[in-house]
This record gives structure tokens, sequence and C-alpha cells, in this order.
């Protein structure tokens, strides 16, 4: 509901579309980045400093994928099932629902071991919910955009991994 309040105040006023869809933009951002913030107090302040204790990087950040992945199942499926998608796209995007969770929760790995800040990894959660959803008001196709910022995401992960090998395969000390 808040992040509808932009497009809600804006019509009041006769605002230009590109006025309203911009303070939609930074309406949900803010939104996502306090939901962000909240979970993210729980994935890379607690649970994956616990984690690195007896694990790799790289086994952490596939434990804390599939969990995180668990964790969103509920609103993930629904949203799937509103869209009207039959069971098979419903299993398919699942998987590439989790595999796109585990490739974040690398992400954040490698982020929060360099930077040892929580306020970044907070940071790209929230621009990670936040610009897949505008890019799918904008183009016909949302399905599209997720499977290219799958692709991205994963090349990515491929490159911080490969350039950071030592970094992602042994234990590290927080």
């Amino acid at each position: 509901m808040i992040p509808t309040l932009p497009l809600l105040i804006t019509k009041g006023f006769n605002a230009p579309p590109t006025w309203s869809l911009l303070g939609f933009f930074l309406l949900f951002f803010a939104y996502q980045f306090i939901t962000a913030a909240t979970e993210e107090l729980g994935w890379r302040g607690y649970l994956l400093p616990s984690l690195l204790e007896e694990k790799t990087p790289w086994k952490a950040s596939l434990s804390i994928g599939l969990i995180w992945a668990v964790w969103h199942t509920p609103i993930i499926l629904y949203v799937f099932y509103i869209q009207g998608l039959s069971v098979f796209q419903i299993i398919a995007s699942f998987i590439g629902f989790i595999a796109g969770t585990i490739a974040m929760a690398t992400v954040h790995t490698y982020y929060y071991i360099k930077t040892k800040n929580i306020l970044f990894n907070m940071f790209i959660h929230a621009i990670a919910n936040t610009l897949p959803m505008v890019a799918g008001m904008l183009v016909t196709s949302s399905y599209e955009i997720a499977v290219a910022v799958q692709v991205l995401l994963w090349g990515f992960v491929l490159f911080i991994t490969q350039k950071n090998k030592d970094l992602f395969d042994t234990l590290q000390e927080l």
C-alpha cells in the first residue's frame, strides 16, 4: 500500500507520468530498504557470521540462499498463482527463484566479507527488489526481465567467485 501513495498524490495534482513513476520508484525503494534492512539483520547480521564459523563462504551462501527461498516460498508461490501460471510454469519459475536467492546470497556474502558493512547489503537488497519490479512496469513482459536479471546475476557470481577463489573456498574469520 505504501508505494502507491506517490501515484495517488500526484494524480490529484495532474503530475506528468514521469513524476508519478519517479515518485513511485523512490517510495517503493524506501519501502524495500526498510523491509530489506530487517531481513539483512537476520541474514547477514546473524546467520552469515554464525555459518562462517564452520563453513566456507560458498557453503554459507548456498545454505542462506536455500533458507531465504523457503522464507519467501508462500508469497512467491502466491504471486505465481495469481498471475495465472500453469503448474509447470510455477514449478519452473520457483526453481529459478531458488537459483536467484542462492546467487543473491553469494553476492551478499561477498560484499559482507569485503566491507564488513551490513548497511551496504541492505542497500543492494533493496535495489535488487526494486529495479526488476520497476523494469517490469516499463516493459510488457516481466518474465523476460526476470530471466535477464538471473543471467546477469549468475554471470556476476561466476566472475566474483572465480576472481576470489581463496575467499569463497576457505574458512573466513570475521
